[in-house]
């Protein structure tokens, strides 16, 4: 069948809300609940003032033999403590709520930390990948070794190198060639060191024929010394 006033409108695609204003509105949203939670505490001390109030009332009219009167304060009593009692279980049940919020609120921040840090990851990921930190490193490689081989080559000997063996077997040649003719000398000078006697030095009495011999410098100084020691 045809409807007579036509299909109901569709409603508009609303626009699907940001995470910020989630965040924005869940902070709102709990602080009503606060407010909403202190109000109901208000109310409960009011009316808890009022049960203490019935129960004093009920004593005294008890006291006064004045039985109906006593009950009467007493259903009221129990009036006000069934309130009591439906206002602490709303303020249990908006506390809850509130913390139910406050945890989503959270986990909105922990998404939107963690959505930030994806997209700079994803970023760096562009520019950045195994391949090419290898081919940087392959080339940085290449570099150093490049910069090796100058460092050696400008510390490397210049001018003519001769061959350290071939020069110490010339040298053995010479020295052999030396020790056949005689010609290796030596030509340290040597000491004179007389040996002196400790104690006074007494002349001895020539014995046998006298020689005569030649005394250098040296030893006639010496000589000299001994006497005027003597």
């Amino acid at each position: 069948m045809f409807k007579l006033f036509g299909s109901k409108p569709k409603p508009a695609p609303t626009a699907p809300i940001q995470p910020k204003q989630e965040a924005q509105g869940a902070q709102a949203t709990i602080q009503k609940l606060k407010k909403q939670v202190e109000n109901l505490e208000k109310r409960e001390q009011f009316q808890q003032s009022k049960v203490d109030a019935l129960v004093l009332e009920a004593k005294k009219k008890a006291a006064a033999k004045d039985k109906k009167g006593a009950l009467f304060a007493l259903k009221k009593k129990k009036m006000l403590e069934t309130e009591i009692s439906s206002l602490q279980a709303q303020q249990m049940n908006l506390q809850t709520t509130m913390m139910t919020l406050e945890s989503a609120q959270m986990n909105i921040q922990t998404f939107q930390t963690q959505k930030q840090a994806q997209s700079q990851l994803k970023g760096i990921a562009s520019h950045m990948n195994v391949d090419t930190v290898q081919d940087v490193m392959d080339d940085l490689n290449e570099i150093l070794e490049d910069q090796k081989e100058v460092t050696d080559a400008l510390g490397g000997q210049i001018g003519d190198q001769y061959d350290e063996d071939e020069l110490s077997n010339e040298l053995d040649e010479l020295m052999s060639e030396d020790v056949e003719e005689g010609k290796i000398i030596d030509d340290t000078p040597s000491i004179y060191t007389p040996d002196v006697p400790e104690g006074p030095i007494l002349p001895n009495a020539p014995t046998g024929e006298i020689t005569v011999q030649h005394q250098s410098e040296e030893e006639k100084a010496l000589a000299e010394l001994m006497n005027a020691m003597a």
